[in-house]
């Protein structure tokens, strides 16, 4: 007879191909979700939806370079740039078409802080030589040769003077109108990178290594806020003792943040208010408005906080990016203009109140992990008159889109549903385009989701085994749990809540209600019983049910012990079977999570013997001898070879003895052992014999000794 392999999968598939599980959704909503894509010319407004993004206006390129700094009069821009070590003044009146001059330029070194002065003139500070020049006019002049090597920042004081920080030893200096240098402060730490004058607090200091702000006044210097990033980026504030404060960390905790921005009130109180994970908040600058504006890198976003003073009203958006990956400055322009200045490619750019006439929005890209029909695109928006919504999807096999994916289908634009055109994939990207005819306008989107439906692949019984023999499971809760739930609040919690519920949870809420409830299973101990156990996988992660069949070895037929199961373990009392080998045959299927065809697969055991019954014991004798007693007997099993022989005399602690051929471990073996003879009187010898599975068999023999 041709016999299958002792562990062996077949695959039982129903009549009809294979198709799907239940439908699931993906659901798009917030800041959070929309920040995962790519918001190329959109904005995110502070109720989370998407908008178009204000109009950013490029004012100049630079012809090349790295910017390194830029402070702005109103009507003028310096820049200071590596690559070449320059100082580029930038005209900012209307009408002067932006004209662009280079004051200065030197072939070693970077131009790293630069600063305008009230009678027109101009400071700048060349790295890593510690120097400073005067420019006027088309002179400039070496005014200083510092100590330091390094000069971060330069600010000017309510008197004229020149406050400097610089590295190498992180100093706070001052520069008199007799142009005299005095150091104020040398902080212990290699660098001081930014600077902020506050009537309140005096100056801060922002410190480059230690995450540290200082506030130095009336002659000392205190830590004001240290937090657990090692650079302090960028400080602004009301001027008035309220204070916002980037810091960042080159390698960042893992799982923590990489950038924050903080806050820090007239009482000193701080709070973190801002945190990313993949930015870097270089820039901050309040607009007149009151609104904070942070400027990043390496994406050039613009994050605005509406109301930050207030933390009840303080709330996040995102209204622009930049053409730049780094913004270096933000700076208050001509009017209401806010000025972006940054690198990657070196540039000058005009935040405006205007919304664009387009914007496009990428999302990130979707996995169903399997390969999925996408059924249709429903979203939520709002579309004032002459605005509008499209959408376009494409869809592909590989994470990253490449030119094996789909080309972009479309265009949707009915918001109560949209039929998906994109083929069948793992993988769904959507492109939301934004447009309005007018500049004051712009269309919201607050959300959107699909329905999809994948691909039905078959559970994989990758294992069917037997836990020892006489542990069991049975059922110690099965009814369902009534009346009120009980749970415990925390912010995950509560963000699952205010999602709206997708067509596979309501199927699968249903369900639940047809379901007996969750099972509990207490494990205990009985001789002969039997736990049969698999591991068990599912690509859909259906629900599953299992059915456990058994063949004697040598017959052809398989008989059914077990059907629908719930738990990946059965036991039964191997008592209900005649003793022999056998092997066990499991199947799951998963016909309950599938509204078409489903999959029933299976998986056999390893060959196991049953055995209940106990050896035999025949012919014990015991004779006398002079100085001893020598007992012989057989013992006998029919199907599980003996394991061990002990004896008790006088019902005295037994002792285990050999077979005559001096192992223990056949079905049938032949003993003969001898034992000191005890004194006069009756006595009595129990011997007993066990198989392999334990079953036990035990004989007597009395004798007595004149």
């Amino acid at each position: 007879m041709k016999k299958l392999p002792l562990i062996a999968a077949m695959l039982l598939a129903f009549s009809l191909p294979a198709q799907a599980e239940f439908p699931k959704n993906w659901y798009l909503e917030g800041v959070g979700d929309f920040l995962d894509g790519d918001i190329l010319s959109t904005a995110i407004e502070a109720d989370g939806s998407l908008s178009l993004g204000f109009d950013i206006r490029p004012v100049v390129n630079l012809p090349r370079g790295v910017i390194l700094d830029a402070e702005s009069n109103g009507h003028q821009l310096l820049v200071g740039t590596a690559n070449p070590a320059a100082v580029y003044q930038v005209d900012l009146k209307q009408g002067s078409g932006y004209q662009v001059k280079n004051l200065l330029q030197r072939s070693q070194g970077v131009i790293s802080a630069v600063l305008p002065e009230k009678g027109g003139t101009v400071l700048a500070a060349l790295s890593p030589f510690g120097q400073i020049y005067r420019i006027g006019g088309q002179k400039s002049e070496l005014i200083h040769s510092m100590d330091e090597r390094y000069i971060w920042e330069m600010q000017t004081g309510p008197q004229g003077e020149v406050y400097i920080l610089t590295g190498d030893s992180g100093s706070l200096y001052r520069l008199g109108s007799d142009q005299k240098l005095t150091r104020l402060y040398q902080s212990g730490e290699a660098n001081l990178k930014v600077l902020h004058q506050d009537s309140h607090w005096g100056l801060l200091l922002g410190s480059g290594s230690k995450g540290i702000v200082y506030r130095h006044q009336s002659g000392k210097t205190q830590a004001l806020l240290h937090t657990p990033f090692s650079e302090i980026t960028a400080l602004t504030g009301d001027g008035k003792g309220n204070v916002f404060v980037a810091a960042t960390s080159a390698t960042p905790e893992k799982n923590g943040p990489k950038s924050a921005v903080y806050f820090i009130d007239k009482q000193g109180r701080s709070d973190m208010i801002f945190r990313m994970s993949s930015e870097t908040a270089f820039t901050l600058e309040m607009d007149k408005a009151g609104s904070l504006l942070i400027g990043t890198g390496p994406r050039g976003r613009i994050y605005r906080f509406s109301d930050p003073l207030s933390p009840e009203k303080r709330i996040l958006s995102l209204p622009a990016r930049s053409q730049s990956r780094q913004l270096v400055k933000l700076l208050q322009g001509p009017g209401e203009d806010i000025l972006l200045v940054g690198s990657s490619p070196a540039q000058i750019e005009s935040y405006q109140g205007n919304y664009l006439n387009k914007g496009i929005y990428e999302t990130q890209i979707f996995s169903s992990n399997l390969t999925s029909q996408w059924g249709s695109l429903h979203f939520d928006a709002v579309l004032p008159p002459e605005t509008e919504i499209k959408a376009w999807s494409r869809s592909g096999n590989t994470a990253d889109p490449d030119n094996t994916w789909s080309e972009w289908s479309g265009p949707y634009s009915r918001p109560q549903g949209n039929q998906i055109n994109s083929p069948e994939g793992k993988y769904l990207q959507f492109r939301f385009e934004l447009s309005s005819r007018n500049r004051k306008q712009t269309p919201y989107l607050h959300s959107f989701d699909i329905s999809y439906l994948r691909e039905n692949l078959p559970p994989y019984l990758k294992d069917v085994y037997f836990l020892q023999r006489g542990i069991y499971f049975k059922p110690h809760t099965l009814a369902k749990v009534e009346g009120p739930r009980t749970i415990e609040l925390n912010p995950d919690v509560l963000d699952k809540l205010r999602r709206p519920r997708g067509t596979e949870e309501i199927y699968q809420e249903l369900m639940a209600q047809k379901a007996a409830g969750p099972m509990r299973l207490l494990q205990e101990y009985r001789p002969g019983m039997l736990s049969l156990a698999w591991d068990v996988d599912d690509p859909n992660e259906d629900e599953l049910r299992y059915e456990v069949w058994y063949q004697p070895y040598g017959q052809k037929g398989w008989k059914k012990l077990a059907q629908d199961l719930q738990e990946n373990v059965f036991s039964f009392d191997t008592a209900t079977l005649m003793d022999g080998s056998y092997h066990f045959r499991v199947f799951a299927h998963d016909q309950l999570s599938n509204s078409g065809p489903s999959f029933k697969v299976f998986k056999d055991s390893q060959l196991i013997t049953v055995d209940n019954t106990a050896p035999s014991i025949s012919n014990l004798e015991a004779s006398i001898e002079e100085k001893q007693i020598r007992l012989r007997f057989s013992a006998k099993d029919s199907t599980s070879p003996l394991a061990y022989a002990e004896y008790s005399l006088n019902g005295q602690k037994t002792a285990l003895f050999q077979s005559k051929d001096g192992i223990v471990d056949g079905l049938e073996e032949q003993f003969e052992f001898t034992l000191a003879k005890p004194g006069k009187g009756q006595h009595f010898v129990v011997v007993r014999i066990v198989d392999r599975l334990g079953n036990v068999q035990t004989a007597k023999k009395t004798f007595e000794i004149q």
